[in-house]
C-alpha cells in the first residue's frame, strides 16, 4: 500500500484516470484514511466478482460536507490517502447501478486522528444490493408517484432493513448528497421495521421489493421543474454493514396535459419492467409503471422484456416467469390505460453467407397474449439468448421469428435498428441491421427513435425507412420509444449522454375504439406518429368524399391535405412543418411552398392542390416532419397516393351456374372492361374483354367447369391509359346436376371424372336405380352392356366415360351429381348403323352446328326425353323439312344416331 498522497494520487491518475480534488495545503495534523477494498472473507463471507465503483470523500465541518476525494476506482486494491485530522464520510456508487450509498459509521462519520489509520470497509456483498427511489419525470395528475425499490437483498448480499424514507427538495439542484441543505417535503414511515430479504419479497426474485408513495406538491407550493432528493433509512444495526442511500431525479410539475387531438393515444413501444433483470440491467414493477405512465400523460405503453430474461429459472416450467408477466400485464392494464403485452427479442441477423449467423439483432413483438408453443418449442414467448452470455441459447433467425409472429396474430417492429454499434455491442455479438435485413418482408415497422439525444441512431433509421418508401414498400412504418428499463425519470443504465427516460419519446397512434386490439391495429397499419414534444397530424380527402388518415392511402383527381398541429408552453411553439413528397422509383423532397412556419401552439391549415403537386402518373406518399422553438420534433408516417385512374368499386358477381357467371362493377369514369381469371389464386390464365368505354361494366363468362372454384381481378383502362385493378375475388360454379325421373333415362357424360368407375359416379342416387345399358356399336359380338347393382355377377359395364350414351332406369326419381374437367379430346368415333353416344360439351347447341362435322354421313337422330310423358321420343331427320322436334344438343343427355358411314363427330 502507498504511503504517500501525491505517489497515490499519480499512480492513480496514471493506471485509472481517476480525478482526485483535495485541499491546497493541509492546515494542522494528518492521519490515514484507508479505503478497503479487499474485504476479509472471514468477516463478510465468500465475495463476489469486483466491481468498478465510483468513490467520493468528504469531509464534514459544522454540518457541512466538502468533498476531500473523488475518483472511479476500477482494480481491486485498498487505498490509502493521507487526509487532515477531521471526522469523514464516504458516497459510494457501483458501476452500472442506481443507488449511491452512504457509509457514515452508523451516523458517526469516520474520525482521523493524528498519525493514525482509519478503514472504511467496502464491502462488495452491501454494496451489490440497489436501494433506490425514482418518479416519473412529469406529472400532469397533481401527485407525484414515487417508487421506492430493494434490489437483490438475498444471498451474499444480504437483506437490506428498511427506515423511514425521506423526500427533499433540492432548491439548488446540485444533486449533493447531503441533505442539510434541502427542504425536507415529507416522511414515509409505513415501510419502516420491513426488513426484505430471500423469504420477503413483493417481486418475481427473492430479495426484491417495491412500494409506491406520494408527494403532493401543491402542498409545498412547488411548480415548474423541481429537483428531488430521496433518502432511504437503513436501520440495521451495529452489526449490519448496510448504509443509507441516496437518489436524485427531477420532475416537471406540469399545468398542462401531453399535446391531445381525439383519437390519438400517446403511448411508449419499447419499455423493460421488473420482468427485464440481469447482471446488468434491470427494470421497473408494471404496477408502478402503470402510475408513472399515468402522470407522465401517456395512456399506452408496451411491455418489452428481453426474451433471455423473460425466460424462467426459477422453476422447471419455462413459461413460468413469462406467465407472471402476462398476468401483471393483464391485472394493471385498464380501461384508460392499456398495456400491451410484448418482448424484445434477440435474433440473429439476416444470413449474409449461407449458415453463417452475422450476430445479434434485437426486434419487438406487441400483442402477445395469445402466443402458444412457438414454433412448436412449448414456449409462450420467443427464445433469445445469444447476447446475453457467451455460449448462448436457443436464438432464431430474424426471418423465422417473422414467420412465427405472424403466424401467431402479432405485431413486429424493428429495436432501434441503427444500434449495436461499438466495441462494448460487438462483445456481445450485437450487429445494427444491414439492408438486406430491412428488405425482409412480413414486419411491421421500424422503432428507429430510440432515446432523447440519440439524433444520429435515429437518423440512420429514417434513411433506411425513406429507401424503403421509395421502393414502394407501404408495409413498414416507424416508431419511436425511450428503451427504459425503469428509468422514469432519467437515464441510469445507459453510459453516455442519451437519456432514455421512459415516455420521453412517445408514438402517438390514431384509434377510435381505445382498445387493445386498436392498438395493435394502429401499429400494424402505420396510423401512428412519433414525437418528443408536440402532435401533428395530417389527412387527405378526395372528390368522392373519402378520406385517408396517416398509414392509409388514396387515389383521386381532386385531392385536399388537412393538416392539424397541437404543442404546449412546455414544448414550445410549433415552428416549423415541412411537407415530404415522395415519389416510388425516384426520390423525396419537400413541397416548398407547402412550408409552414407557424410559431404557434395549435392550428390548422388545408391546402385543396395536392394533386398538382404530384408528377402525372406517378405513385408516391406525403410524410409531415415539424419541430419547435424548444428543440422538440415529431415525424409521421406517411398517406398513400395512387396515381389517378379510373376507380373501381361495387364488384358483384350473378347468375352463377355451372358453366357460366356474370362479373360486374363500376367506374368512376368511363373506361374500357376486363376480367382476368383462373383456378389458381393470382395466377390468372384466362381472360375476357371489351373495349367499349362504358362507366357499368358486365363481363358474361362461359364455358367454366362445374364445382369449381375461380380467382379473378378486374381492370379497367380509361381514355388516358390510366389502369386500374381490383383486388382478387372468387367464385364457385354450381356442381353439374342432371335431373332423373322415374323410368328409362338416356343420359351422357359431359366431363371426365377422376373415378370412372360406375360404383363411384352414381353413388349419389346408390338405392334409387335398377340397371344401366350401354350399346357399343364397335363391339360386334355384344353391343349391349349391363351394370344390376343387385346382382353381384354377371355385370360387364364397369365405367362411364364421356362420348357415350348410357340408359338408366330410375326406381324414383333423383339428382346425378357430377364434378370433373373437361376431356382432353371431345372426338367421338362413329360406325355404320345405330350408334348411342353423349354429348361433349357443357354449352347446348342447335342440333345442326354440334353435329356439322358428320353431315350427310347420317340419317336420323334420336333423344328420349323422360319427363315428356305425352311424347317420350324426339326426333331430327335432317332430309325432313318438317316434323323435327330435337332442335338442341344438351350437357348430361344421350342420343342416338344412325350414321350411314363410319365418321368422326367433332364437338
Amino acid at each position: 500500500m502507498t504511503t504517500n498522497c501525491i505517489r497515490l494520487f499519480l499512480i492513480i491518475i496514471f493506471l485509472f484516470g481517476i480525478f482526485c480534488i483535495v485541499p491546497s495545503a493541509y492546515a494542522g495534523e494528518t492521519g490515514i484514511l484507508t479505503l478497503d477494498v479487499t474485504p476479509d472473507a472471514t468477516v463478510m463471507g465468500p465475495a463476489p466478482e469486483f466491481h468498478p465503483k465510483h468513490i467520493k470523500v468528504v469531509t464534514i465541518k459544522d454540518g457541512i460536507e466538502v468533498a476531500l476525494f473523488e475518483s472511479d476506482i476500477l482494480k481491486q486494491e485498498d487505498i490509502q490517502v493521507s487526509v487532515p485530522v477531521g471526522t469523514y464520510k464516504l458516497y459510494v456508487q457501483l458501476q452500472g447501478h442506481r443507488t449511491i450509498w452512504e457509509l457514515d459509521n452508523e451516523g458517526s462519520g469516520y474520525d482521523v486522528s493524528s498519525s493514525s489509520a482509519t478503514v472504511v470497509p467496502l464491502w462488495e456483498n452491501t454494496l451489490l444490493k440497489d436501494v433506490f427511489a425514482d418518479a416519473p419525470w412529469r406529472t400532469q395528475t397533481g401527485s407525484i408517484p414515487i417508487l421506492v425499490m430493494v434490489k437483490d437483498a438475498a444471498g451474499i448480499a444480504g437483506d437490506y432493513d428498511l427506515g423511514n424514507i425521506e423526500i427533499y427538495l433540492d432548491e439548488d439542484c446540485d444533486k449533493d448528497d447531503n441533505e442539510i441543505d434541502d427542504i425536507l417535503l415529507g416522511m414515509e414511515t409505513k415501510w419502516n421495521g420491513v426488513t426484505v430479504d430471500g423469504s420477503y419479497y413483493n417481486l418475481y426474485y427473492p430479495g426484491d421489493w417495491y412500494g409506491i408513495t406520494y408527494l403532493d406538491p401543491s402542498e409545498h407550493d412547488v411548480s415548474g421543474e423541481a429537483c428531488f432528493h430521496v433518502v432511504i433509512r437503513d436501520i440495521g444495526g451495529w452489526l449490519d454493514p448496510d448504509g443509507d442511500t441516496h437518489s436524485h431525479f427531477n420532475v416537471t410539475i406540469a399545468s398542462e396535459t401531453l399535446p391531445t387531438l381525439p383519437n390519438w393515444h400517446a403511448g411508449d413501444t419499447h419499455y423493460h419492467s421488473s420482468y427485464t433483470d440481469n447482471d446488468v440491467e434491470f427494470g421497473f414493477p408494471v404496477e408502478s409503471t402503470v402510475k408513472a405512465g399515468r402522470a407522465i400523460g401517456l395512456d399506452w405503453n408496451a411491455i418489452t422484456d428481453h426474451s433471455f430474461d423473460i425466460r424462467d429459472s426459477k422453476t422447471t416450467n419455462p413459461n413460468h416467469k413469462f406467465n407472471a408477466l402476462k398476468h401483471d400485464v393483464s391485472s394493471y392494464s385498464t380501461g384508460s390505460y392499456r398495456l400491451i403485452l410484448g418482448e424484445e427479442v434477440s435474433c440473429y441477423g439476416h444470413e449474409s453467407l449461407p449458415l453463417v449467423p452475422r450476430g445479434v439483432v434485437h426486434f419487438l413483438i406487441f400483442g402477445m397474449e395469445n402466443f402458444s408453443n412457438v414454433g412448436g418449442t412449448g414456449l409462450d414467448f420467443i427464445p433469445g439468448s445469444q447476447d446475453e452470455k457467451p455460449e448462448g441459447g436457443l436464438t432464431w433467425n430474424l426471418e423465422d421469428v417473422i414467420d412465427v409472429v405472424n403466424s401467431q396474430g402479432g405485431v413486429s417492429y424493428a429495436a432501434h435498428p441503427e444500434g449495436h454499434r461499438g466495441a462494448s455491442a460487438a462483445a456481445l455479438d450485437r450487429v445494427p441491421w444491414i439492408t438486406e435485413d430491412y428488405d425482409l418482408v412480413g414486419y411491421n415497422g421500424l422503432q428507429v427513435w430510440n432515446m432523447i439525444n440519440n439524433d444520429n441512431e435515429r437518423d440512420l433509421g429514417l434513411e433506411q425507412w425513406r429507401r424503403l418508401l421509395l421502393n414502394g414498400r407501404k408495409d413498414v412504418f416507424i416508431a419511436g420509444g425511450s428503451d427504459a428499463h425503469g428509468d422514469f425519470s432519467h437515464a441510469t443504465t445507459v453510459i453516455g449522454p442519451f437519456d432514455n427516460a421512459f415516455g420521453k419519446v412517445r408514438t402517438y397512434i390514431y384509434s377510435e375504439e381505445f382498445t387493445h386490439d386498436g392498438i395493435l391495429n394502429a401499429l400494424k397499419n402505420g396510423h401512428s406518429i412519433m414525437s418528443d414534444g408536440p402532435l401533428v397530424i395530417f389527412n387527405i380527402t378526395n372528390e368522392r368524399g373519402e378520406t385517408a388518415i396517416i398509414g392509409d392511402e388514396i387515389t383521386g383527381y381532386d385531392l385536399t391535405l388537412n393538416i392539424q398541429w397541437e404543442s404546449t408552453l412546455e414544448f414550445g411553439n410549433v415552428s416549423h412543418i415541412y411537407f415530404i413528397l415522395g415519389v416510388i422509383g425516384e426520390t423525396e423532397g419537400e413541397i416548398d411552398d407547402y412550408h409552414i412556419s407557424p410559431d404557434s401552439l395549435s392550428n390548422s391549415k388545408v391546402y385543396t392542390d395536392l394533386a398538382s403537386k404530384i408528377p402525372l402518373m406517378k405513385n408516391g406518399y406525403v410524410r409531415i416532419h415539424a419541430t419547435t422553438d424548444k428543440g422538440h420534433t415529431v415525424y409521421t408516417n406517411p398517406i398513400w397516393i395512387s396515381s389517378p385512374t379510373s376507380i373501381i368499386s361495387n364488384v358483384s358477381i350473378t347468375g352463377i351456374t355451372p358453366d357460366s357467371t356474370i362479373i360486374t362493377w363500376d367506374t368512376n369514369g368511363p373506361s374500357s372492361s376486363l376480367v382476368k381469371y383462373g383456378t389458381e389464386s393470382s395466377n390468372y390464365t384466362l381472360q375476357k374483354y371489351d373495349l367499349v368505354n362504358v362507366t357499368s361494366h358486365s363481363i358474361h363468362l362461359f364455358g367454366l367447369l362445374p364445382d369449381t372454384t375461380y380467382y379473378f381481378v378486374v381492370n379497367s383502362t380509361d381514355q388516358h391509359g390510366n389502369s386500374n385493378q381490383s383486388n382478387e375475388y372468387d367464385f364457385t360454379t354450381e356442381i353439374l346436376r342432371i335431373p332423373l325421373q322415374a323410368g328409362w333415362n338416356l343420359i351422357s357424360l359431359p366431363l371426365m371424372p377422376e373415378d370412372t368407375s360406375i360404383t363411384s359416379l352414381l353413388s349419389s342416387i346408390n338405392g334409387n336405380y335398377s340397371i344401366v345399358w350401354e350399346y357399343n356399336a364397335s363391339n360386334t359380338s355384344d353391343h349391349w352392356k349391363k351394370y344390376d347393382p343387385s346382382a353381384p355377377f354377371g355385370n360387364d359395364l364397369i365405367n362411364i366415360e364421356p362420348g357415350k350414351g348410357y340408359w338408366i332406369m330410375m326406381i324414383s326419381d333423383d339428382t346425378l351429381h357430377i364434378s370433373g374437367t373437361v376431356p382432353e379430346s371431345t372426338d367421338i368415333n362413329l360406325k355404320t348403323g345405330w350408334n348411342l353416344i353423349g354429348y361433349n360439351s357443357l354449352e347446348s347447341q342447335p342440333i345442326t352446328d354440334a353435329l356439322s362435322s358428320i353431315t350427310g354421313n347420317y340419317s336420323i337422330v334420336w333423344a328420349y326425353d323422360t319427363s315428356d310423358t305425352a311424347d317420350h321420343w324426339k326426333k331430327y331427320d335432317p332430309s325432313a323439312p318438317f316434323g323435327n322436334d330435337l332442335a338442341n344438343m344438351e350437357a348430361g343427355k344421350g342420343y342416338w344416331i344412325m350414321m350411314t358411314t363410319d365418321d368422326i363427330l367433332e364437338i
